[in-house]
């Protein structure tokens, strides 16, 4: 969940080898990634902190959800932390273009 408002949720699901991200509502999403929350072994210390991509995708669609297929592919690990990270067009707020949802 991102936001409390409940009509704001976003739900993320497995089923089988697929991953399934639902909004709330039908929204232009522009690109999205999923990332390892582990520190990319190449961050510099001082500098801002890097994850590692599992995957990158522009996508420029408007969509109710995303469905990744054969996720198995991308080395996903059991058990591990990640987030899912999209940016979407949204005239009407700006600070709602980033959305991040852990998993």
């Amino acid at each position: 969940m991102l936001n409390k408002n409940k009509n704001e949720e976003f739900k993320i699901s497995l089923i089988h080898d697929s991953l399934v991200i639902n909004f709330p509502s039908r929204i232009f999403v522009k690109n999205y990634a999923i990332k390892d929350f582990e520190k990319d072994n190449f961050s510099n210390s001082n500098g801002p902190i890097e994850y590692r991509k599992v995957l990158e995708n522009s996508y420029y669609k408007e969509v109710d959800h995303i469905k990744i297929e054969n996720i198995s592919k991308y080395n996903i690990i059991p058990h591990h932390a990640y987030f899912y990270v999209m940016t979407q067009e949204n005239d009407h707020d700006l600070n709602a273009r980033l959305k991040y949802l852990g998993f």
